[in-house]
């Protein structure tokens, strides 16, 4: 619906504007859909798709050129690059990094005698001859000499093909496309119609869709594939056949009736429909668009060039296909513990939510222009946590993924509910925050036993420990909140504990580097370096995690040194060479130094600068980062469009506001991109932002105005945007660093900075200072405090001990000592140290020592992976075992490669055992070796083959497991043995049945042993 543009933009603006709109361009008319792009992110790695699709609609009607799942740059089931179209799916993801969906496969055919062999039913196509408009898109299929053309309701997809000159009119369903097939059905109802089902595994665990299908043309020829397709032949006299699609979670009664509330006449059969009493294509198509122009019209946006406003608005597009609707018109859907439920008319429940990535910018956005909806959100996450014990951390269609990390979804709640969007039980939605933090996994235990998420005790454990201080922050803020409400003080104690928590960062603040690092057994992770990628950060390196700390920036830039060497920090990162180390991530792109756009843990970065002061370099940042990792091209994305995520990013710093700490209330200021903005909200008011003279380039904010009133901060509260404000932006082609004497400079001053600080009350753990936990003599041992002032104490105990005292099982008999001086230690034994500061005892740390003799030694004649070390060579005959989460470092993998070590005993001695541990995670690309052999040799290291053992482990298993395989000796085989040789046949190749399929598996071992 066209709006008018609000009536505080100010007359010399107006006058502006329209001087220049000869050069600078507005949308017309109020189709702001012309402005859409939907190819936007179909190449490079943006992960989206072109298909016709719905504002938050339950069907994304698109093609598939990628068949099969395990492809990355296939995950949407379209990529730029491709040149076959094998058919029309209605359930997409977008620009998601693992795939799904994809069900319920339609493609047209001629005179067909393939089956189901994708490879004879794909068709040639040519982008010349494509068209992909918001709800629409077209195409025409070389092959089958077919024009297809799609578009969508919101529970419908309806689809048309018109078959060119002579031959057969007919089409495949194929209910096996894509992804693990688990149970299907597919039936002829009558002559117009068919239904059945699709239970699939990949992403999600056991997905049910049903579908219902109506065509307008007579069936004159079903023949099944058994249960998992059909050809259909149709003998009507048009060239034209469309299909009428429509899903349901629940049964395909429900999909009939899903169908039937997309506009059918009153008249219409509903037990037998038909088409002439539906909705046509063009009322269709006409309806979708209009949806989209009512989405995309809530905010405004003019004096851009065509590729910026084609840029936002195809931004603007891509942030409502996700969360997508899931109940069904009659209100049902399948459930998190997959049973039936019904909404019973209170709200809709929508699905995919990918919080990691969208609770930083896209759920902010929604607070803004989709509140209603946001309630509708917050009523899903309570009823998906009443099915499933906690709220969603990554839920596909009635399934936890358990995908990233965090329990974020506190964060989606906290700040809607502080910016004033209520209408759910905020007391029983506290109660599943709670809980959902409390869960035994993921590291929680570690978190909040030992100040932090250990390396030793969960992989990812920098990036977890920082993810979950902030969420317990969103927690403190939620019980701070409520009690305004007055509520009892139970919440007061929840807080109190919770504020603790959310400190936790500075556990893993390494103030000797300036950045967070890995705490290993008590030690700083050495060697590190802030680029290395490794399985200590989910999809990211030190440089790019450690600036997030939302919650307590300024205790951020006070452990820097304050906020000159803060900017410094920031500078580097910005500035160092783009070069990563260690594996490769393929999530790490859009890099500007060492930040990487391209990904979300840095998406908030570049309005760090107006927290210590240097505004100005927060504007350049963003809008580099605008203009240069932003296009309207097929690779306009320089990642992973991550539902929207990256999109919402785009939209929010476009205008020139963003949310660094959802849940805050406060959004941070950037120069605009727009000379104006308005965004109309749903109270009725609108919000605008005037920048006269951004779209010629101006850059730096020289001052500013709300309603009139010089505005220097650098911040704004959401309140002042609902209520319906006037910012109005003087901006300048130099940066403004000072006061000019008559006003204040923007943002420059103390007071003008946005706010993000906590009381510090927890005392850190200290780490423990020693070359190596493996020891084979004296070895010194320092203990370094990193709590600001106090002291640390430290005992010396068994590691059964240490145990017992961890657990609880003994009081406090340990005998504490008061640190001083380094000591000497020389045995086998745990040291376990805390410190103490105001009458408050730190969280333990605890370092395990082990004392071997160096009897043994090992020359492993194969590489490994230097991600996967174990600890270097002898981490192989260290005596320490790895346990089933190989991502925390306790074993080596070698990836195609075969494993061959000869272990040196040191002597000759009698053996009666040989045998090395091995891991097995199918998923992750890590098999049991295909065998292992081993041989034996004297003094003259001349082997001999003693014995082989076959694998019996299932390679197709996908649980996570590891298995001793070992080899008893003859007393003349074991005789006077000085070395031993082990040979390990790695898996080789990856199967077609695997997703990975035509990748190299791992061999993962630890450890060699001799008996």
């Amino acid at each position: 619906m066209t709006r008018k543009i609000a009536a505080v933009a100010l007359l010399s603006w107006t006058l502006f504007h329209f001087q220049c709109n000869e050069l600078f361009a507005a949308p017309t008319g109020g189709d702001y859909a012309s402005y859409v792009n939907p190819m936007v992110g179909t190449d490079f790695h943006g992960h989206t798709f072109p298909g016709a699709a719905y504002p938050f609609g339950m069907i994304q009607l698109s093609p598939d050129t990628r068949p099969k799942t395990g492809d990355w740059d296939g995950c949407s089931g379209y990529h730029y690059s491709d040149e076959y179209i094998y058919g029309f799916s209605h359930t997409h993801l977008s620009g998601t990094g693992c795939d799904d969906l994809c069900d319920i496969l339609l493609m047209p055919v001629r005179d067909y005698k393939g089956g189901l062999d994708n490879s004879f039913y794909r068709s040639r196509f040519s982008h010349g001859n494509e068209t992909a408009e918001p709800g629409f898109y077209k195409i025409f299929l070389d092959t089958p000499r077919v024009s297809a053309r799609v578009t969508v309701g919101r529970r419908i997809g309806l689809h048309e093909y018109s078959y060119e000159g002579e031959g057969s009119k007919q089409l495949i369903i194929d209910l096996k496309h894509r992804d693990q097939l688990r149970g299907s059905r597919i039936a002829q109802v009558d002559d117009y119609c068919v239904e059945g089902y699709r239970i699939s595994k990949s992403w999600a665990d056991n997905q049910h869709e049903h579908f219902f299908i109506l065509f307008d043309q007579p069936i004159s020829e079903f023949k099944a594939y058994g249960n998992e397709g059909a050809l259909i032949s149709f003998g009507g006299k048009s060239n034209t056949v469309t299909a009428r699609v429509s899903l349901s979670s629940v049964s395909e009664d429900n999909a009939r009736e899903n169908l039937l509330s997309e506009g059918a006449a009153s008249s219409i059969n509903r037990i037998a429909p038909r088409a002439e009493a539906m909705p046509g294509f063009e009322f269709m198509r006409e309806q979708a668009r209009a949806e989209w122009n009512s989405y995309l019209s809530k905010i405004e946006v003019s004096g851009g060039s065509e590729e910026q406003l084609t840029t936002f608005y195809t931004a603007l597009y891509h942030t409502a296909i996700h969360p997508s609707l899931l109940s069904d018109a009659n209100g049902e859907y399948r459930g998190m513990d997959g049973q039936v439920h019904n909404t019973e008319g209170k709200f809709d429940r929508y699905t995919v939510f990918s919080i990691w990535d969208t609770f930083r910018a896209l759920h902010p956005l929604f607070t803004l222009i989709e509140r209603d909806r946001t309630l509708d959100f917050l009523k899903t996450f309570q009823s998906i946590y009443d099915e499933g014990g906690k709220l969603p951390i990554w839920e596909l269609n009635g399934y936890e993924t358990n995908c990233m990390i965090g329990f974020n979804s506190v964060s989606v709640i906290v700040d809607a509910f502080v910016k004033g969007i209520d209408g759910f039980d905020y007391a029983k939605m506290f109660e599943a925050m709670v809980e959902s933090s409390k869960k035994h996994e993921f590291g929680l235990d570690s978190f909040y036993r030992d100040g932090a998420v250990l390396a030793d005790h969960e992989h990812e454990s920098v990036s977890k420990t920082l993810e979950y201080a902030y969420d317990c922050w969103c927690i403190w803020r939620m019980a701070n909140q409520i009690q305004q409400y007055g509520q009892n003080d139970s919440y007061d104690i929840i807080a109190d504990e919770y504020y603790a928590y959310a400190q936790q960062w500075r556990s893993i603040f390494d103030p000797s580097t300036g950045f967070m690092r890995p705490r290993l057994n008590g030690r700083w992770l050495t060697p590190f370096d802030p680029r290395e990628v490794n399985n200590h950060f989910t999809e990211a390196n030190s440089w790019q995690y450690s600036f997030f700390v939302p919650q307590d920036i300024y205790g951020h830039i006070e452990a820097l040194g304050g906020p000159e060497k803060y900017i410094a920090r920031l500078d580097g990162l910005f500035t160092a060479n783009s070069q990563t180390t260690g594996r490769t991530q393929s999530d790490i792109t859009g890099l500007i130094g060492q930040y990487a756009h391209g990904n979300e843990p840095s998406h908030h970065i570049p309005y760090l600068y107006n927290f210590a002061g240097q505004p100005w370099k927060t504007q350049e940042r963003v809008r580099e980062i605008l203009t240069t990792l932003y296009t309207s091209a097929p690779d306009g994305l320089c990642g992973n469009e991550d539902c929207g995520q990256m999109s919402a990013w785009y939209v929010m710093s476009a205008l020139g506001i963003y949310d660094v700490c959802p849940g805050s209330g406060q959004l941070s200021l950037t120069s605009p991109l727009f000379d104006y903005a308005v965004i109309h909200l749903e109270n009725g008011k609108d919000f605008s932002i005037s920048a006269p003279g951004a779209a010629e380039g101006k850059l730096y904010i020289s001052s500013a105005s709300l309603d009139g009133n010089a505005y220097s901060k650098s911040w704004i509260d959401h309140s002042d945007i609902m209520a319906g404000k006037s910012l109005i932006f003087k901006l300048s082609d130099k940066a403004v660093k000072n006061s000019d004497g008559s006003s204040r400079a923007f943002g420059i001053a103390e007071e003008d900075r946005p706010v993000s600080k906590m009381e510090q009350w927890i005392i850190t753990a200290p780490s423990i200072d020693i070359e190596n936990d493996v020891i084979n003599g004296p070895a010194t041992v320092r203990i370094n405090n990193i709590t600001w002032g106090g002291y640390s104490e430290y005992a010396i105990v068994s590691t059964e001990e240490a145990d017992r005292l961890i657990a609880g099982e003994i009081g406090t008999g340990v005998n504490f000592q008061r640190y001083r001086n380094s000591f000497t230690i020389d045995e086998s034994c745990t040291i376990l140290a805390h410190n103490v500061a105001n009458g408050q005892l730190s969280a333990m740390t605890r370092t395990d020592i082990s004392r071997v003799k160096r009897e043994m030694s090992i020359d492993i004649q194969s590489r490994y992976n230097p991600q996967y070390n174990a600890g270097g060579d002898e981490g192989l005959i260290d005596g320490r075992r790895g346990n089933e989460n190989w991502r925390t470092g306790g074993w080596q993998g070698y990836q195609d490669t075969d494993f061959t070590a000869i272990v040196d005993l040191g002597s000759v001695k009698d053996i009666s055992l040989i045998g090395a541990g091995f891991c097995q995670d199918a998923r992750s690309w890590i098999w049991m070796p295909r065998y292992v052999e081993f041989y034996v040799a004297s003094e003259d290291k001349e082997f001999r083959k003693v014995g082989r053992i076959d694998s019996s482990t299932d390679p197709e298993d996908y649980e996570v497991q590891t298995h001793d395989i070992s080899l008893s000796l003859s007393n003349s085989d074991g005789s006077a043995i000085r070395y031993i040789k082990v040979f390990a046949k790695n898996f080789g190749t990856i199967p077609e049945w695997h997703p990975g399929h035509g990748g190299e598996g791992f061999i993962f071992i630890d450890e060699i042993w001799v008996k």
